[in-house]
C-alpha cells in the first residue's frame, strides 16, 4: 500500500494520517493488521462520514477515493476527490501539498 510506505514522510511534516473504510469494524481491524498500517483505519459501514464529506457515489455504492487536509485549527486547506474508484491521489502528491502549506 502506497500510503503505508509513505507514512513516515507524511508524519515528518506534522500530518496525521487517518483512513476511512466502508467495511464493518471487524474487517477494518483485520485489514489494518494484515496490511501493517501504521495509521488508523476507521470503519464507516453506514457511510455517515463518507456522505457528510460528500464523497459517496450513490450510483455505484462506494466511497470515492479522496484526500482532505485540515490545518491544526480544523480548517480545510486542501480537498481532492478522485473521478472513480481507481483514481487515487498518489502519496508523492500529498507530500508536495503538505510542503506547500
Amino acid at each position: 500500500m502506497e500510503l503505508r510506505n509513505s507514512y513516515e514522510e507524511i508524519a515528518k511534516r506534522g500530518a496525521v494520517l487517518v483512513a476511512v473504510s466502508k467495511e464493518p469494524l471487524w474487517i477494518s481491524v483485520h485489514l489494518a493488521k494484515e496490511l501493517r498500517l501504521p495509521f488508523p483505519l476507521l470503519s464507516d459501514k453506514d457511510y455517515s462520514v463518507i456522505k457528510m464529506y460528500g464523497v459517496y457515489d450513490r450510483i455505484n455504492n462506494y466511497a470515492i477515493p479522496s484526500i482532505f487536509i485540515f490545518d491544526r485549527e480544523g480548517n480545510l486547506r486542501y480537498f481532492k476527490a478522485g473521478k472513480n474508484l481507481w483514481d487515487r491521489i498518489p502519496p508523492k502528491k500529498i507530500i508536495e501539498i503538505l510542503d506547500s502549506l
